[in-house]
């Protein structure tokens, strides 16, 4: 069953305009990493939160899971790709991202896992206000942000925030 807060979020940005088939892009900063190396893996809160994050969008139709070609986001986004059979796709930034899921996944959900840096960048990318919730850039020790970007059938945006897993500190 899909987290309740997650179809309310969608629901009040479908009532706010959307017309025609719409796209949606859940946005959220990879799970906590390590502190050593130059490409840390996920800490085992790291993969508590990947788990989470499968959770809470298990039961949504999902076309696409992307990350960027680090450690950290592609074991944040690897839970949810296998218990979809979805590959994870690598992007390299949120101009390309939003291009990508625009012409490749029109009127469907994909899921980007970005930085702490790339969040509103990508929220932005699709044409939406970055939600008023969401620090930018996010902190270093804050994880549990997801944005949740709805484009319409006449490409404009909106964007609605969330949290999930377990909250930061």
């Amino acid at each position: 069953m899909p987290n309740p807060k997650i179809l309310f979020l969608l629901t009040l940005v479908f009532l706010s305009g959307c017309v025609g088939p719409y796209t949606v892009a859940v946005t959220v900063r990879h799970a906590e990493k390590q502190s050593v190396g130059s490409d840390p893996a996920l800490t085992v809160a790291g993969q508590q939160r990947a788990q989470a994050l499968r959770d809470q969008l298990a039961g949504i139709n999902i076309a696409a899971v992307y990350a960027t070609d680090t450690q950290r986001t592609r074991q944040t986004a690897t839970p949810l790709a296998d218990s979809l059979g979805l590959p994870v796709i690598v992007y390299s930034t949120p101009t390309e991202i939003a291009a990508r899921v625009m012409a490749d996944h029109r009127g469907e959900a994909v899921v980007i896992v970005g930085h702490s840096n790339t969040v509103g960048p990508i929220v932005s990318a699709f044409g939406a206000d970055v939600p008023v919730e969401l620090p930018q850039p996010i902190d270093e020790d804050d994880y549990d942000n997801m944005v949740t970007i709805v484009v319409n059938g006449n490409g404009s945006a909106s964007a609605a925030h969330t949290t999930y897993g377990a909250p930061s500190p």
